[in-house]
Parts: C-alpha cells; sequence; structure tokens
C-alpha cells in the first residue's frame, strides 16, 4: 500500500482524492486485466472462471476468490465523516 501511495501521490499530487477507495478501484481494474491475460480471450465466461482461480496481489493485500466467487481477504470498513470516505477498520 505504500507504494501504491507513493506512486499515486507522485502521479497525481496530493488533493485529496486518494484514500481507500482509489486503491480499491484501482486493485479492482488490475485483477480484471489479470484475469483477462490469464484467460487468454474476451469471452465472459472464460474470464469468469480465470476470476474463480485467481491468486491476486494488489495495492490493498494479497486474495483468491471462494467457490461461489466471493473474494477472500481482510475488508477495509469505510465510513463517511463530514463528506468524506474514511477508513475505519479492517475485519478478516
Amino acid at each position: 500500500m505504500q507504494n501504491f501511495v507513493k506512486v499515486y501521490t507522485e502521479k497525481f499530487g496530493n488533493d485529496g482524492n486518494l484514500n481507500a477507495l482509489t486503491a480499491l478501484a484501482y486493485d479492482s481494474t488490475y485483477m480484471v486485466a489479470q484475469a483477462i491475460n490469464e484467460a487468454d480471450t474476451d469471452e465472459t465466461a472464460k474470464i469468469i472462471e480465470a476470476m474463480q482461480k485467481l491468486n491476486f496481489s494488489g495495492a490493498t493485500g494479497v486474495f483468491t476468490f471462494d467457490e461461489n466467487g466471493n473474494p477472500q481477504k481482510g475488508a477495509a470498513i469505510i465510513e463517511m465523516k463530514d463528506g468524506k470516505a474514511q477508513w475505519s477498520t479492517t475485519v478478516e
């Protein structure tokens, strides 16, 4: 996560848009990209199959998916305070 924050801040500055949701969006995008690469096709069913077998390492951690397609990793609990998303806690 520290490297993600460093690279993001170097590229976009520190304008207040960097938060846990930014990192989760980043991970989601690259997770799907990895599944597409591993499926070696743009066929939806094959991409879903690749995602079910995925072992992904991203800014928010390492995770896999269970047989129901649910991610197996800790989750950040985000609270909205004064109109801004703020990390509250992490659950495993």
